[in-house]
């Protein structure tokens, strides 16, 4: 992301020759910055590029300055960023009889472009002649992606930890790899708290730098030991934002939980007595945990309520809290509650009309799946740990594509609908959580029984999307056929018709096993299964 300010100086500033303009940003600049493409920005370096860079028609004057030392308030163009930078590097141009021309400052922490570095310094110029001074402000918070490398014996000498991705789309995920720590202030925050002062991505996760998972700290490497098989995280610039949580999360959700639970507004007994004491209290003092606690007391109201209290931004930590949890904490009543801040006005069935070519009689209107059942079906199947693609053939409004995400590990959530006003709504709710980082769905309006990418995804989701049995004894034959080996196949109004592909050619369905939860052990052609349901 990058931000650009302007400071309003109370001195002026001389007028500046076209042919000094274009020496500052097309040859001295480039001269005192190096002439790569990209130019990372830490303290260190800047000290480095400070000093006097002459050229035919004026020089370049190159300094370290604090924040404190601006000389005025940065007027941003757009929403003020939100970390803090303590110092910045001074880009001055000086004419030839030693007056200022231009002024430009670029913050000491980031990643930027040669262009974009000219463009502020030439901004400052204005029209070149004497006026009022001036000066450009750039911020960049783009930082250099950080790799993995082989150990050296070198690194013995650094404080070592042992950190892990918990991401689970991450290749990597589980891999314990070794980072250099910052300083020693950090090393000991992070002997002492396990979750560490500052947050590291992980280097095998994709995307920009906020988008990547932060590493999960797992123990101190003893001083002295052997380096092993691990592999060291390189980072070109050491990471500065501070944890916010000690659970697995992107980033910007890890550094920025602790901010971002800003409230619509207070609620409290006096306001809507109605309001359960939990979330009364919750509201006082924001925190996920306290919200939790809140859903599992009146999963209804808090749940409801928790829409209107909580930004997108704050839903998705929400979200990405309750991913992170055991499976344990997730019971309770918890996915009542994300049903309804997902739907707040959440309907038990939804009417749709009945379009010319008599294609819709054969399907369901929506009928909503219990929450909390819907949870216990995943849990039952074992998937709420599984890290594939999860797909919900008959989608409705999206509930379920919501919660399959919220409350299980999968990689990628996707809904199916025929009817197209029922996805319309479907898409408008997920537009009304549409946060920065966004959710990992889509919605597909279509018709199941043509639909041709079943072999994309891992788990396939159904709650008897079509009535007319021949007709859905084609639906599972067609998902059947398509279905990826290892794939799993469900209907949760008949459990047991449920079908996983161990190869090409067969199948195994579910029964119910001696400690509660489903086992595949029974071997089962395609055409028995839809015999023994009654689906031919």
């Amino acid at each position: 992301m990058l931000w650009f300010g302007r400071i309003a100086l109370e001195s002026w500033w001389c007028a500046a020759s076209p042919a000094l303009v274009q020496e500052s940003v097309q040859t001295l600049l480039p001269r005192a910055l190096g002439n790569a493409e990209t130019v990372l920005f830490d303290a260190a370096a800047a000290a480095r590029w400070t000093g006097t860079y002459a050229g035919r028609y004026g020089r370049l004057e190159m300094s370290l300055v604090l924040s404190a030392d601006l000389g005025g308030p940065v007027q941003w163009a757009g929403p003020p960023p939100r970390d803090a930078i303590t110092s910045y590097l001074r880009c001055a141009v000086v004419t030839r009889r030693g007056g200022t021309a231009a002024v430009a400052y670029f913050a000491t922490r980031g990643c930027y472009r040669q262009e974009e570095l000219a463009r502020a310094l030439e901004i400052s110029f204005g029209n070149a002649h004497r006026r009022r001074g001036t000066a450009s402000v750039l911020r960049s918070l783009r930082l250099p992606l950080p790799a993995l490398r082989r150990p050296h014996q070198r690194d013995l000498a650094a404080i070592l930890a042992v950190f892990r991705c918990e991401n689970p789309a991450c290749r990597s995920r589980g891999a314990e790899v070794l980072v250099p720590l910052r300083d020693i202030v950090d090393a000991t925050l992070q002997r002492q708290r396990g979750a560490g002062a500052i947050a590291y991505p992980c280097p095998s996760c994709e995307g920009p730098w906020p988008a990547r998972w932060a590493l999960t700290w797992v123990r101190p490497h003893s001083p002295g030991a052997p380096l092993g098989a691990c592999l060291v995280v390189d980072y070109s610039m050491a990471p500065a934002q501070p944890r916010g949580t000690a659970r697995a999360g992107t980033m910007q959700t890890v550094t920025a939980t602790p901010g971002t639970i800003r409230w619509g507004s207070v609620w409290d007994a006096t306001t809507v007595p109605d309001v359960p004491q939990t979330l009364v209290r919750c509201a006082r003092r924001p925190r996920l945990h306290a919200l939790l606690r809140a859903c599992r007391t009146d999963p209804t109201a808090a749940g409801a309520l928790s829409a209107y209290l909580l930004t997108p931004d704050n839903l998705r930590a929400f979200v990405d809290y309750c991913r992170s949890l055991p499976t344990r904490e997730k019971n309770g009543h918890v996915p009542t509650a994300l049903a309804r801040a997902f739907h707040p006005r959440r309907l038990g069935t939804y009417r749709t009309a009945r379009d010319n070519c008599q294609t819709q009689e054969g399907h369901h209107y929506y009928i909503a799946f219990g929450p909390d059942r819907f949870f216990q079906q995943l849990d039952y199947f074992r998937l709420l740990d599984h890290t594939g693609r999860f797909l919900d053939v008959g989608s409705g409004t999206g509930e379920k594509v919501f919660l399959a995400f919220a409350l299980g590990r999968f990689a990628r959530c996707d809904g199916l609908e025929y009817d197209a006003r029922t996805a319309a709504v479907a898409e408008f709710l997920f537009a009304a959580i549409a946060a920065q980082d966004p959710y990992p769905v889509r919605l597909f309006q279509g018709d199941a029984l043509t639909f041709d990418r079943y072999g994309d995804y891992d788990v396939i989701y159904m709650f008897r999307p079509i009535f007319d049995e021949v007709r859905m004894g084609s639906l599972v034959r067609r998902i059947a056929d398509q279905m990826k080996v290892g794939a799993v196949m469900f209907d949760v109004l008949e459990q047991t018709l449920a079908l996983r592909k161990v190869d090409p050619d067969s199948f195994v369905t579910a029964a119910p096993g001696s400690d509660g939860f489903a086992t595949w052990n029974e071997a089962i052609s395609v055409d028995d299964l839809l015999a023994r349901h009654h689906l031919v």
